[in-house]
């Protein structure tokens, strides 16, 4: 079953140095031997590190992979029993687990720079915003209310983060900083539910999901709450939109296409809903799409090997490719960033 956030909410130059006077020979030659003994020690201790990182399996790749950034794709996984916050490499290996918690962790976002993740989870009884590093460490919660929060996504400088929330007794998008402090709410649409906000690459408006029921549609607005305008006007389902920063293409999930009710494919259009464009042709779910920091690929969620899994395709829709495979669901995948 595909994470619907909606009910399960649902980061000069310094002139050179003097040459050394003269006579002072020996202390340069002190010097280098200073030198030497700090070079000897600093290489022990990166050995230490190394042989410390092998002795847990998976990380070896991950650090690997955060040298460059865009080469991973975090997601949810159901594997353990609950959701949990893995990564994966975009050839499919070095799968890592990050979380472990007895309590659902969803809805991974990655920060600007590719290093820590945002992250929804019901850890502490309702659903919070959390933020950690990108090895997993450092948890730290955002978010603390008695309402719902979910769904966050960084601004692209990385000082804000929209998310969407029921503490004003409807679902809609607000907008925080990157600390969780100075909340302020975007939309006012109280005849339906706004959820699941992307980011302009200009970081100034926000584009995301609002209805009720079978009815739901793409909206764009202003980070002020002005310009509100409706992208998609379908009497079927819209949603789960990603803006990507270099192409200003949205690519998102709707099921206009499909047999049934469920049967979602993958739509890209521009950022004013014109030139819209269909991706995907299969009878199953293909879903919750991100797009790789280039926009030369997508990633998204499919159930067309028999359950919820990870996929990757070209952003025109070919050359898909599988690189999640187990007996659970996995989705909601996000693709780690590339500074520019």
């Amino acid at each position: 079953m595909i994470e619907n956030p909606e009910t399960a909410p649902t980061p000069q130059t310094l002139p050179p140095p003097p040459p050394p006077k003269k006579n002072t020979w020996k202390k340069v030659a002190i010097g280098c031997g200073i030198a030497l003994i700090v070079f000897i020690c600093c290489a022990a201790l990166v050995g230490v590190v190394y042989l410390e990182r092998d002795k847990i399996p998976g990380l070896d790749s991950l650090f690997s992979s955060l040298g460059d950034n865009g080469n991973l794709i975090a997601f949810t996984s159901y594997r353990n029993g609950e959701g949990d916050i893995y990564v994966i490499n975009v050839d499919g290996s070095g799968e890592t687990q990050l979380t472990s918690n007895p309590a659902k962790d969803i809805l991974p976002a990655w920060s600007p720079d590719g290093r820590r993740i945002l992250f929804t989870s019901n850890r502490d009884d309702n659903y919070e915003i959390y933020i950690m590093n990108a090895d997993g460490t450092n948890v730290m919660r955002l978010t603390n209310n008695a309402a719902s929060d979910s769904a966050p996504a960084f601004s692209p400088d990385g000082q804000l983060i929209a998310f969407f929330s029921d503490r004003s007794g409807n679902y809609e998008i607000h907008v925080m900083n990157a600390d969780g402090s100075n909340v302020r709410t975007v939309t006012d649409m109280p005849d339906s539910s706004e959820f699941s906000p992307t980011w302009s690459p200009d970081g100034q408006q926000l584009i995301f999901s609002s209805g009720k029921g079978t009815s739901i549609n793409l909206w764009r607005i202003n980070l002020d709450g002005t310009g509100l305008t409706q992208l998609t006007y379908d009497t079927e389902i819209a949603r789960y939109p990603s803006w990507n920063g270099k192409t200003g293409l949205v690519a998102y999930e709707t099921n206009r296409y499909g047999s049934a009710e469920m049967d979602f494919d993958i739509v890209i259009m521009n950022s004013d809903g014109a030139n819209e464009t269909r991706l995907t042709f299969t009878s199953n779910d293909d879903a919750l799409p991100d797009w790789s920091p280039d926009g030369t690929m997508l990633a998204f969620a499919s159930n067309r090997d028999g359950d919820l899994e990870i996929f990757i395709m070209d952003a025109d829709g070919g050359n898909v490719r599988q690189i999640t495979s187990n007996s659970e669901s996995d989705g909601s995948p996000a693709w780690q960033p590339r500074p520019r």
